[in-house]
């Protein structure tokens, strides 16, 4: 029992050191590991530690320690059952790996949304949370045993091969779970629309969203409007967002020019998809905000000579 728990500390203690060398070494040479604005960068060589930062940034450490704790413990948990199915040893360490990796690298990157640290963090707890818990989950479990002939060597590669999405399936489900990871939100667009879209969320007398396979769909009218009785669906989930043109069953996807609520920062000059908002609004003369989100649809000229159309599309559709 106490070689497990050391295991699992010993997981911790290496993935929260790394990120300590990280912080500080960035912290040195002038790399803003973390910022809302300007926003995480190297802003100019420095050589210098600013030691109340990097207190700061110590200091979050901490708030990692006990999700990190549940990590360790459920993928070790985890493996140790596998070695009681008796699944091949090299898919136990893979899938303990990828999945130590996979939560590590997503416990850091949400609870660094706080301080809105910088991405090479979480990818840093990604691979060093992997590296970890291949080395030390659990010990036991030895890739060096020699194949007694070719048959046998490619057996225990069919195995291993067959027994990783096998054992990837709970670790997928408790994903699902603990981030609240939801399917994608479609927009379906009247082929050929151009101009605003306004979607209003919790809307009395309105239907609720479909939910088409994995998809959340979102029927978008001829008018660029859409209203649902359904709460907004990005609050507190993880989801992607797809935007389609709709005729008579079929679709093309059409990509987004720029991130949500991100003033425009563009991704993909080429997208249609522009101005993406999304969000709470409160009315006047209502009682509580309520969700909305609200795009473009076109190029991205059409859209900067449009940008003052939006308020005229929401009062129409708020009329509807």
């Amino acid at each position: 029992m106490f070689r497990v728990v050391g295991r699992i500390v010993a997981f911790v203690a290496i993935v929260l050191v790394s990120l300590g060398v990280l912080f500080i070494g960035a912290s040195a040479i002038g790399f803003l590991v973390y910022s809302d604005r300007p926003g995480p960068g190297f802003y100019g060589l420095r050589l210098a530690l600013d030691l109340a930062e990097a207190r700061f940034l110590l200091s979050f450490l901490g708030f990692l320690v006990v999700p990190l704790l549940f990590v360790g413990s459920v993928v070790l948990a985890v493996e140790l059952i596998y070695v009681r199915l008796r699944l091949p040893a090299a898919s136990i360490r893979l899938v303990g790996a990828l999945a130590a990796g996979l939560f590590t690298g997503l416990v850091t990157a949400s609870m660094g949304w706080y301080i809105a640290l910088a991405g090479e963090a979480s990818g840093l707890a990604l691979v060093v949370g992997a590296l970890a818990a291949f080395v030390m989950f659990p010990r036991r479990l030895s890739l060096g045993v020699r194949p007694k002939n070719w048959a046998s060597l490619a057996r225990g590669v069919v195995l291993t091969i067959a027994g990783i999405p096998l054992a990837l399936a709970p670790f997928a489900i408790l994903t699902m779970l603990l981030f609240n990871v939801r399917g994608p939100v479609a927009y379906e667009i009247p082929n050929g629309y151009r101009g605003w879209v306004v979607v209003r969320y919790e809307q009395e007398g309105c239907p609720p969203l479909e939910l088409r396979g994995l998809d959340l769909v979102v029927a978008i009218d001829q008018h660029g409007c859409a209203c649902s009785s359904s709460d907004e669906p990005w609050s507190g989930t993880w989801r992607d967002a797809r935007y389609v043109y709709a005729s008579d069953g079929a679709t093309r996807e059409l990509r987004a020019a720029v991130q949500p609520n991100s003033d425009d920062t563009v991704v993909d000059a080429s997208g249609e998809i522009w101005g993406i908002s999304e969000g709470r609004i409160q009315h006047p003369g209502e009682e509580r905000s309520r969700g909305y989100d609200a795009f473009y649809v076109g190029s991205g000229p059409d859209y900067r000579l449009a940008r003052g159309d939006r308020s005229a599309r929401e009062d129409m559709c708020r009329r509807q």
